[in-house]
């Protein structure tokens, strides 16, 4: 049953009398799921609800629509830069009404926890309080306060003085300690950050191999902290704020090759398609060069080793030679001379602001079929397929993308941007590889590049000719046709339409369906720059979340306003039906400090002023670049892709049904020319039966002949004249 016309509220699961009865499944308007047991149209008995907007999951008991009886309820929060663990806070057991009340255990994100009796949300009565530097006090609670130090405010994310208070060690830390710093322990780096170099330790004498490894370590615990940064940056690249709750991003093969870009690793005379294939271990051939593979922490680092080995070795020194640490010398370089220097200082195309990364990656997909289909198999091993320089060209002179203002030199000029090899203005290197990413930088530099503004501006059939060689242009930008580049233009601007504000880290989170948002973020128009700050985080526009921030404020752009993608306003979003029966508050922008005071912070009129005149422009120019690669990608690029695979197909079926002629043409031949061996051997046999027959009926007719002449002889022979006694003489007769 579906409660809204776009379909997107609906209900699926049993009904009794009209009635919701039985396990259904409900997904309100604002994207929240319900899945489990109803009665009488409320949610009553085992049941799961996920507030997406609220990033909060509840999984346990309901009674007449309200969270009652013993469950889990988790709150995702960002997670701090440069940990690789999402935050959470997380309460297992017993609520009441909608609240906690009974036994419950309490995690808190920042690793403290609680385990005791609550009352009314807050913790009251006998429990047990683990601080995250592992300290436990075990007491009286009262009115969510230590009895015995009713001022001690504590939030679970910072680990205060606890001098004054009576706490003790928990049992068999010591022993945990001891075994942690034991010397019998190899693994510096932890189960989750071993590296597996076995494939390069195997080129050394197996009496340098523990002191090799053991270096690399060493190299590795020494930069793991930036290392680590530079993970986390490179991850989040092309990623929607709001897209994981948890901020747990992994990286991609596409991002790792921006990371060596950015580096300069190509620079020392070594394709990224080269360095994928040194990192190719126990891959097929199709695997190699494919952007949506997915590296751990452990295998990046994994492979900035492996890559540092082959970028060095042949570079190193004698003495450098002989000290027994090659791996760790290629490794220091490699982090000395390029990542240090360049990592953070995001180049390229699209990629260097989260805006224009996250709409130049939806038509990725297309593109990536695109790629392959150019790529052919190298003659050497892996056989893998491959792509180079000299074929992206011949791919835009086949789809008829080049123009006056899109030459070829323009496209090398393009292609040498971000590889200065493949082109030096006179000379150019067409036989380099290209990985996907050097394809997708390509053509988006051709887009925009190809769309100039005097063809936005004057979409005319004149203006198509002067601007294309194929297809039509003369339908305007702002036609419905054009309508979702808009709508994915103002995306990153207006996702908090019904975005409703996550609970605070605090123990006093309350029910997130008692919760609305004012909501009101700013896009970070900036290109993304990596710097060590005194904290040792990331500048980043994708980080600086407060994991105990009591509320998230979005910017909401206004659907009635006639000029949206510019203008934007703060509105408070109405709860829906799964909000009902319980009291609705309204959060400001606050964030809650280490001991539950208010920081509130209050913007100047003219700041705001000014952010708004420099967003304007920064809208004005990111619709223009996303109106440019819209229209090369929807309207040249895929159409041409399709009509050259639309030919190609009529081409294999003009073969097929060639051969299928053929075929037919020759069974038809063997046909007639067994019908004719047939007719031929039919006319012998009936000669030869001829043949044997004709003897016997010559006989046949020459004795009938001789009986014949004889008859005719005798009948024709006169008869003999009577005796000359008989004959009467002549004178007689006288």
């Amino acid at each position: 049953m579906y409660y809204s016309e776009d379909g997107a509220s609906f209900y699926e699961g049993d009904w009794v009398q009209g009635i919701k009865q039985g396990w259904g499944r409900r997904v309100y308007k604002s994207g929240n799921v319900f899945e489990g047991q109803w009665m009488n149209n409320q949610r009553h008995g085992q049941g799961t609800m996920i507030w997406h907007s609220l990033n909060q999951r509840y999984e346990g008991t309901w009674e007449n629509g309200v969270i009652h009886g013993f469950g889990t309820h988790t709150w995702f929060l960002k997670r701090v830069p440069g940990s690789q663990y999402p935050m959470r806070n997380e309460y297992t057991g017993e609520f009441v009404n909608g609240v906690r009340h009974g036994r419950g255990k309490f995690l808190f994100a920042g690793g403290a926890v609680y385990d005791g009796e609550w009352e009314d949300n807050k913790k009251y009565g006998w429990g047990v309080f683990t601080f995250k530097n592992g300290r436990i006090f075990e007491g009286q609670f009262e009115n969510d306060h230590m009895l015995d130090h009713p001022t001690f405010s504590m939030d679970g994310t910072t680990t205060p003085d606890l001098t004054g208070i009576r706490t003790r060690t928990p049992p068999g830390y010591q022993e945990e300690l001891m075994s942690v710093k034991s010397a019998e322990s190899k693994n510096t780096l932890g189960p989750s950050l071993a590296l597996n170099i076995r494939h390069l330790l195997d080129e050394f004498p197996e009496v340098d191999r523990d002191e090799e490894q053991n270096q690399v370590f060493c190299v590795v615990l020494r930069h793991i902290s930036h290392l680590k940064r530079v993970y986390t940056f490179y991850a989040s690249l092309g990623q929607e704020e709001v897209s994981d709750h948890d901020n747990t991003y992994i990286m991609s093969k596409l991002q790792f090759w921006r990371l060596l870009k950015d580096c300069k690793c190509h620079e020392k005379g070594v394709t990224l398609a080269e360095m994928d294939r040194m990192i190719a271990r126990g891959k097929s051939p199709e695997e190699i060069h494919t952007p949506y593979e997915q590296m751990l922490l452990r295998e990046y680092l994994d492979h900035l080793v492996t890559i540092s080995y082959h970028l060095y070795q042949e570079e190193l020194t004698e003495d450098e030679m002989a000290t027994g640490r090659i791996l760790a010398t290629c490794f220091s370089k490699l982090i000395q001379n390029n990542i240090l220097q360049y990592a953070g200082s995001v180049a390229g195309n699209f990629l260097y602001e989260p805006r224009r990364a996250v709409n130049a990656l939806g038509y990725m997909e297309k593109c990536w079929e695109i790629y392959k289909l150019q790529c052919r198999q190298r003659r050497h091993l892996p056989h893998e397929p491959s792509m180079k320089m000299r074929q992206f060209l011949w791919m835009m002179m086949d789809y008829k993308l080049l123009n006056e203002t899109l030459t070829s030199g323009q496209v090398l000029r393009i292609l040498s941007t971000d590889d200065p090899k493949v082109s030096d203005g006179e000379d150019c290197n067409l036989e380099l590889e290209m990985t996907f990413l050097e394809f997708f930088e390509g053509l988006i530099g051709c887009a925009v590049k190809y769309v100039t503004e005097d063809v936005l501006k004057n979409p005319s059939p004149q203006a198509s000719e002067a601007g294309s060689q194929g297809g039509d242009m003369d339908e305007s930008i702002a036609s419905p046709a054009s309508a979702m580049l808009h709508s994915r233009a103002s995306q990153m601007s207006a996702r908090g339409r019904e975005n409703e504000s996550p609970e605070s880290a605090s123990p006093d989170l309350g029910s997130p369906m008692a919760r609305a948002s004012t909501v009101d973020i700013k896009h970070d128009q900036s290109r993304k720059t990596l710097d060590t700050q005194p904290s040792g985080v990331l500048s980043s526009s994708h980080t600086d979340l407060n994991p105990v921030s009591s509320v998230v404020t979005q910017k909401v752009t206004s659907e009635h306003s006639p000029d949206h993608l510019k203008k934007s306003s703060s509105v408070t979003v109405p709860l829906e039906e799964d909000m009902s029966g319980l009291e609705q508050h309204r959060i400001s922008m606050v964030s809650m400090g280490p001991s539950g005071e208010t920081l509130e912070e209050v913007p100047d009129e003219e700041e705001l002023e000014e952010d708004e005149e420099v967003m304007d422009e920064s809208d004005r120019q990111f619709n223009f670049w996303t109106n440019q690669i819209h229209l090369f990608f929807i309207r040249r690029l895929f159409p041409a892709y399709e009509h050259m695979e639309m030919l190609k197909e009529e081409t294999v079926r003009d073969r097929i049904r060639a051969a299928e002629e053929a075929r037919l043409a020759a069974i038809k031949a063997e046909e007639d020319a067994r019908a004719r061996a047939q007719a031929a051997e039919e006319e012998a046999l009936r000669k030869a039966q001829e043949e044997l027959e004709r003897p016997k009926t010559s006989e046949t007719d020459v004795t009938a002949k001789e009986e014949d002449e004889v008859a005719t002889t005798v009948t024709s022979k006169p008869s003999k004249s009577p005796p000359k006694e008989d004959r009467p003489s002549r004178k007689s007769r006288k």
